[in-house]
């Protein structure tokens, strides 16, 4: 049984996030609506993201690689719209924010061969949420 844990692989560098195509991977294993070369960048809190490094854009959402990956396949899932907190995002945002994940797990899923995932959420500044936007580890 193979698991995506914060803790089963060894950290990975800065460039590990730029030398990674997750676009590639996924456009070859899922049937996802992935993004054009004409979409623009994403701002995630004070970060802006390259519109070369997301790979995956819904009607409320976006995926890219985390800038600081932990493991392989370390990705972030956020609202396009920015909201400190899961509770400040409207309702359909926040539905296509969790089906955005589940999509996202599905091409990981395809390409680590993993079995389980670590979801995780840091929801406001007492829980460490270092970003001041929501986003979902996947």
């Amino acid at each position: 049984m193979r698991l995506l844990s914060l803790l089963s692989f060894p950290l990975c560098s800065r460039s590990f996030a730029n030398s990674f195509q997750l676009s590639v991977l996924a456009r070859s294993r899922v049937n996802l609506a992935m993004t054009s070369s004409n979409d623009t960048d994403a701002t995630f809190g004070k970060f802006k993201i390259d519109a070369m490094n997301i790979f995956y854009r819904s009607e409320h959402s976006l995926a890219f690689v985390n800038l600081r990956p932990i493991v392989p396949g370390h990705v972030l899932v956020i609202p396009k719209e920015p909201n400190a907190l899961l509770s400040a995002i409207p309702e359909n945002a926040y539905d296509d924010l969790w089906r955005t994940v589940r999509k996202v797990q599905s091409a990981l899923k395809d390409h680590y061969d993993a079995t389980a995932f670590n979801v995780a959420v840091q929801d406001g500044r007492a829980a460490r949420q270092t970003v001041s936007h929501a986003h979902v580890h996947n």
